[in-house]
């Protein structure tokens, strides 16, 4: 995501939980990252996933699952 302009938007967890949302169904923990379209949970990074962990140790790292899903002009 080096060099791209992105707007991130964080909640916090006990909000998260406390709410209606249906991302709380999704969202176990934090930190968590998911990503939206049209407000609806297209997918997100699991701090606990061991799949993910990479995601979380690096830039290009989250990039690379970021790119996966949100293409950047």
């Amino acid at each position: 995501i080096n060099n791209k302009s992105i707007t991130l938007y964080s909640i916090s967890y006990t909000k998260l939980k406390s709410s209606n949302n249906t991302l709380k169904s999704n969202i176990d923990y934090a930190p968590s990252v998911a990503l939206f379209n049209e407000g609806e949970i297209v997918t997100y990074l699991d701090a606990l996933d061991n799949e993910h962990i990479n995601y979380y140790k690096s830039v290009e790292g989250f990039s690379s699952w970021f790119e996966t899903y949100v293409y950047l002009k």
